[in-house]
């Protein structure tokens, strides 16, 4: 209900006959006190809300709204039951928190379809991720179209995917085309093997000489080269080289030098001539300025007499039978296939039955251990000093012993190429000329090539049988 009641406390009307009209609002704080608060806010004048525990007309808890009415000293009084307000707003309240949990419900709902939604293409690409892990790397991606976080994933593990295969497919060739180079090396150490003179066993029909030789390439293929054949049937020659560098070109010009080598031994008659003429043949193609440390000694098997020039190649050791050893120090000129034009001598030493020649590359005194010591000459020798009555094959046994026990695992650095060769009886001028058969045929294989059959000889084999 309302009322409506002047500044000065008159109740100018009210619900209740008796009072409007009739009454002032301070007879009725004598009679009900509990109305005190409110007659004093409608004497403040002021908006505001009061609240009483009861009245004669509500029997029950009332909110009073005093208001001023405008252009007027009045107030109007409205009087609400606490009940019928609170009702309302329990049950806006009520209708708040059903909406609140449908809306939360219906959050969930979506949030859920959303994920699901989402994380579907997630799952994908994570199974993908792990096919491409196992080393499918043509795993099936999803189809994302989307340019969210998702999508510029999906597209980064695409272009990996083709990134990885493009390696792939590179390594694949670059694998095959190794694999054909390592095929065709392995056929390059056969064919450079052929090269080199083979004793299986050491000339069995030979009773001035004994020979043996080693080659252990840091490579597949070596630069490093040696050879032994007779000029006649009294002399042999005894040859050592090391080409600069390693690997497949010093393997080539090796094989050059291999074969001009002969060719220079049918034309000249002492060692000086002989390396003289393959020094030239050597420089006109040597665009690469290569060059090949070089050592012949040729014997003669009647006298004992070594005519030998060393072409700027480690020194030679000539062993002799009372057990001493000593170096040929004297270097007649620069590794062939510098100078074109270079002059070479020579010198000569009488070796005795029982003295011998052993010769070497660098590869041997210069093997390193792990803690990067050097072999030395100084072990080279004590090894040949120890070993100087012993047969060719055993010395170079014993010498590859002490290499490999001294690298102790560490790869070679360089190839090992060495030869020992032993005089064990002078030849007798009357005798017949020796010869070294071929194999295959039985025919003569002087100058290292088979005047029957025409194949190469191996030193009592043919490179062709």
């Amino acid at each position: 209900y309302g009322a409506l009641v002047s500044r000065n406390g008159a109740v100018i009307s009210h619900p209740d006959p008796k009072l409007s009209g009739r009454r002032s609002i301070f007879d009725i704080v004598k009679t009900h006190p509990e109305v005190a608060d409110i007659v004093r806010g409608i004497m403040n004048g002021k908006e505001g809300i009061l609240r009483a525990e009861r009245t004669s007309i509500l029997n029950e808890e009332v909110l009073y709204f005093l208001t001023p009415v405008p252009e007027s000293r009045w107030m109007l009084l409205t009087a609400f039951p606490s009940r019928l307000i609170y009702e309302r707003l329990n049950a806006l309240r009520w209708l708040l928190v059903a909406g609140s949990l449908g809306g939360l419900i219906l959050l969930v709902l979506l949030t859920s379809l959303m994920l699901r939604n989402t994380g579907k293409p997630l799952r994908q690409l994570t199974q993908a991720a792990l096919r491409i892990g196992e080393g499918n790397f043509s795993a099936p991606l999803p189809n994302y179209p989307a340019e969210d976080e998702i999508g510029r994933l999906n597209h980064s593990i695409a272009l990996m995917q083709e990134e990885l295969q493009s390696r792939l497919d590179r390594l694949a060739r670059s694998i095959a085309v190794r694999e054909s180079f390592e095929h065709e090396l392995q056929i390059a150490r056969k064919i450079q093997r052929t090269l080199l003179p083979v004793f299986a066993p050491p000339l069995p029909e030979c009773r001035e000489f004994a020979l043996a030789a080693r080659l252990l390439p840091a490579r597949v293929v070596s630069g490093d080269l040696y050879d032994m054949f007779m000029l006649d049937g009294n002399r042999i020659a005894l040859i050592i080289g090391d080409v600069s560098g390693k690997g497949v070109p010093a393997a080539l010009l090796m094989s050059v030098v291999q074969t001009f080598q002969h060719c220079a031994a049918c034309k000249c008659d002492y060692s000086g001539k002989m390396v003289t003429c393959l020094n030239g043949l050597l420089s006109k193609n040597n665009p690469d300025l290569m060059f090949i440390t070089y050592f012949i000694g040729i014997v003669d098997l009647r006298t004992g007499v070594m005519n030998y020039t060393n072409a700027g190649h480690n020194p030679p050791m000539l062993i002799r039978k009372d057990g001493r050893v000593e170096a040929l120090s004297t270097v007649h000129g620069l590794p062939i296939g510098m100078l074109s034009d270079e002059r070479y001598g020579g010198d000569s030493v009488t070796l005795e039955p029982g003295d011998g020649i052993f010769a070497f590359t660098d590869g041997v005194n210069e093997t390193e251990n792990p803690a990067d010591d050097q072999f030395g000459n100084e072990r080279l020798m004590r090894v040949l000093l120890n070993h100087a009555a012993a047969e060719p094959g055993r010395i170079l046994e014993a010498l590859n012993r002490e290499i490999i026990a001294f690298a102790d695992g560490r790869e070679l650095a360089d190839d090992v190429t060495m030869w020992c060769f032993k005089l064990k009886a002078m030849r007798d001028s009357n005798s017949e000329s020796f010869e070294i058969k071929c194999v295959s045929c039985g025919k003569d294989a002087q100058f290292g090539i088979c005047a029957s059959c025409g194949k190469g000889s191996q030193t009592g084999s043919c490179a062709g049988c």
